[in-house]
């Protein structure tokens, strides 16, 4: 199963996911993404508007970019 690390950023901060998650596939990383994003724009004390999803794979491959 491929493993996907997922890190949100505003452009100059940046959180990142250190142990990252096995997932199916491509898709599979694309659902979780939009799955982060959406808690964050939940978030009631944090203002996450500029922030964006970025998901790469094991081998550093960009797969997916979610504005949050």
């Amino acid at each position: 199963m491929p493993h996907y690390k997922f890190q949100v950023t505003d452009g100059t901060r940046t959180v990142s996911d250190i142990s990252g998650l096995h997932l199916r596939d491509d898709e599979a990383a694309l659902r979780e993404a939009n799955n982060i994003a959406s808690d964050l724009r939940d978030a009631p004390d944090e203002d996450w508007r500029d922030w964006i999803v970025e998901v790469t794979d094991d081998t550093g491959r960009a797969v997916a970019t979610v504005s949050v």
